[in-house]
């Protein structure tokens, strides 16, 4: 069974893109955690909502600026994941080819191309 939460914040208060943030960080995974309690089947309801603690600047334009930095570092970490994986499979397709035959490696080559360094 799922639920869902909405939370809209003041606007006047708090911004929703650093509010959006905090929720994607450890430390509030930490503290959910911490308030779902211990039993087997840990579930997070809106009185443990509620009860988070967070602490937030004052200005809605400074909230803006962290949320706007924190959004391009996961926009960046993204797509250094995305490379990842794609240079993962390059390197699976390339040793398949070199194991199958496919690509000869010409060994004579690479020993000279050593040895001149």
């Amino acid at each position: 069974m799922g639920s869902v939460i909405l939370i809209k914040p003041n606007n006047s208060v708090l911004y929703g893109g650093f509010l959006a943030q905090f929720f994607k960080s450890y430390s509030a995974w930490v503290e959910l955690q911490r308030l779902s309690g211990t039993t087997a089947q840990q579930a997070i309801y809106l009185t443990h909502i509620k009860k988070v603690k967070l602490i937030y600047p004052e200005s809605i334009a400074e909230q803006e600026f962290i949320s706007e930095h924190l959004e391009n570092i996961d926009t960046l970490i993204g797509r250094k994941k995305d490379k990842i994986k794609a240079y993962s499979k390059l390197k699976k397709s390339l040793m398949q080819n070199l194991l199958t035959g496919k690509i000869r490696v010409d060994v004579d080559k690479i020993t000279k191309l050593l040895s001149e360094k």
